[in-house]
């Protein structure tokens, strides 16, 4: 199987090449994304001959440049506070660069600059609304995001007192899966009581050592016996803290789209 590293989607991944004659359009950043050909006008074309020999590795090509980026303007922040050890796996996600996962090719530690050659291009395209937590943190410059300091938009006052009047919420979990985005678009601080009540979690109000925050596990021991019973259905308490027995392991693109539609 041919595949190539779909970077112009949010989170990168593996992608099987796209065959002759299909649709290539939305590949903003120079993937290789078509087999045996080339993207031209949105259509894959062919450029070279298919062969059914495999073909021996030539030296000429060039080797793949390594995605290394972090995907919030937060990520040194957070990894400067430890969250790197204590919570691996949501920052093996978001903050590879600051985590030290892969070697970068710019400086990590400059407040504004672009760290991709195509963030102007990218800018003027709407990235930077359309994909707001990359280009922050990436394209900081062509974002016109220099004037405010990393440091302002990630410190988040904790005060020691909360009205949650009426909050049902028991417990060290969050009670909506949409937890940890609506916080990272700053809902921790703008509506602070609900988030305190509904997200604790992700707001950092409490936290367990029994689970890691961003894991496809089941955060509860009853989790099975109840998604049995139709919970994952009934609650939405269970797509998050159920994650396994529910099958609500949805990556980054899907957890978007779906708290695209969902309201506080």
């Amino acid at each position: 199987m041919w595949l190539f590293c779909d970077l112009s989607h949010h989170t990168p991944r593996c992608a099987s090449k796209i065959k002759i004659g299909g649709n290539c359009n939305g590949y903003l950043r120079g993937e290789d994304v078509c087999a045996f050909g080339e993207c031209r006008d949105g259509k894959c074309v062919q450029t070279e001959e298919i062969t059914t020999t495999q073909r021996p590795v030539m030296s000429s090509i060039k080797p793949w440049k390594p995605d290394c980026y972090n995907n919030h303007e937060c990520c040194s922040f957070w990894a400067d506070k430890g969250e790197c050890q204590k919570n691996s796996k949501y920052m093996g996600t978001w903050c590879k660069a600051s985590c030290k996962l892969c070697k970068t090719d710019y400086r990590l530690d400059l407040e504004c600059n672009d760290r991709h050659e195509k963030c102007l291009h990218w800018a003027g395209q709407g990235e930077c609304e359309r994909n707001k937590f990359w280009m922050q943190e990436n394209c900081r410059d062509a974002c016109d995001r220099c004037y405010v300091g990393r440091s302002e938009v990630c410190i988040v006052e904790r005060k020691n007192h909360y009205n949650l009047t009426g909050c049902k919420s028991k417990g060290c979990y969050n009670e909506n899966i949409c937890c940890s985005l609506w916080a990272l678009n700053g809902e921790c601080s703008k509506n602070r009581d609900w988030m305190a009540c509904n997200c604790r979690v992700s707001c950092r109000i409490c936290s367990l050592d029994i689970y890691e925050i961003g894991t496809c596990y089941d955060y509860h021991n009853q989790c099975r016996e109840w998604a049995s019973k139709g919970e994952c259905k009934k609650n939405n308490w269970m797509l998050e803290n159920c994650k396994s027995s529910c099958n609500s392991c949805f990556d980054l693109d899907q957890l978007k789209q779906k708290c695209s539609r969902s309201k506080q």
